[in-house]
């Protein structure tokens, strides 16, 4: 997850001269060139996972488990903390944005419960694939390329609410954990408490302060990155019909409600674009680290990993032209 490939130091600044491109800046959209559009936003999140992909398959040295502490531990919180500092998302939006993300995930872990017992399989692996997508490797790189600061400020509301269901809710339910254990462990938890009650205040970092967390929360985005393609290239995909479905369960699933859910709210267009596309999202790699940890069918993990990832590439690029076109209109 770490590289200098983007000019990390520009990545988060807002309203200033960048060498990031993004399908949202303020330039009209014509429709021939909307696939450039979405080729913008979509490149750097195949490419730079096929970086790490080819990277790990040439036997080059990389280690997922320090990366993964990195991000959890520093970066990530750093880039909540940075984010919601530099941005005017307001606390009604927050909690909007994280209550939707809540009632998805809760209702498609009902779904795919329903559906594991169907099937007479244990339902607590199924339910961690599709309950818990890919929000930060995946989702918040799509959302900042295609809407900017703006659409990054409201794809790291869903992600709050979502890893405190998955630091919670997922790690009890694979692990059997308490689920405030867990929670008191996430210095996420922390940078997002904090992250609310400087919204909530008013308050703001000095500058010194700010510059330094920025610098280090610009990490996370290309660092989540290269640790997805490292990691994907060492699952394996078994039981392909059944894991496809659920695959396909995770995608469909989160599109579908969260079109539905927040349909009934005045979201902006962003906000309501940004909503859709976490909500579709692949499941997460860290379920298969939870999986394999705690001895939970991670081999079918993996596969629903690898495989509602690979049919992403092809989900995704279409949502994001649709959104696009529409944001453009």
């Amino acid at each position: 997850m770490c590289i200098t490939l983007f000019n990390l130091a520009f990545l988060c600044k807002i309203g200033t001269a960048t060498s990031i491109h993004r399908a949202s800046d303020k330039h009209p959209i014509k429709r021939p060139f909307m696939y450039t559009q979405v080729l913008a936003v979509m490149a750097p999140v195949i490419l730079i996972p096929g970086i790490g992909y080819i990277w790990s398959k040439t036997n080059q040295a990389f280690d997922t488990a320090a990366i993964g502490q990195l991000v959890m531990l520093l970066t990530a919180p750093c880039l909540i903390l940075s984010t919601f500092s530099e941005t005017q998302l307001n606390l009604p939006q927050l909690f909007s944005i994280g209550g939707i993300a809540v009632a998805v995930t809760l209702i498609m872990g009902g779904i795919t419960w329903v559906c594991a017992s169907a099937l007479h399989k244990a339902p607590e692996p199924y339910m961690l694939c599709t309950m818990f997508p890919n929000l930060g490797n995946i989702g918040l790189p799509v959302c900042f390329f295609a809407f900017g600061d703006e659409g990054l400020a409201f794809a790291l509301a869903y992600f709050l609410a979502g890893a405190f269901l998955h630091f919670s809710i997922g790690i009890m339910l694979i692990s059997g954990q308490k689920w405030y254990t867990a929670l008191m462990r996430s210095p996420i938890i922390y940078a997002s408490v904090l992250a609310i009650a400087m919204l909530a205040t008013d308050s703001h970092f000095p500058a010194w302060a700010l510059n330094t967390i920025s610098l280090i929360g610009q990490l996370s985005i290309p660092l989540m990155l290269l640790a997805l393609g490292v990691s994907l290239a060492h699952l394996s995909i078994q039981q392909v019909p059944t894991n496809t479905g659920f695959a396909l369960l995770r995608l469909g699933g989160g599109f579908g409600l969260s079109y539905v859910i927040a349909s009934g709210f005045s979201f902006s267009p962003i906000a309501f674009s940004v909503i859709l596309i976490q909500s579709s999202m692949p499941s997460a790699v860290f379920n298969y680290i939870l999986a394999l940890r705690y001895a939970r069918a991670a081999n079918n993990v993996a596969a629903i990993i690898v495989i509602s990832t690979l049919i992403s590439f092809i989900t995704l690029p279409w949502l994001v032209h649709c959104l696009l076109l529409q944001h453009a209109a």
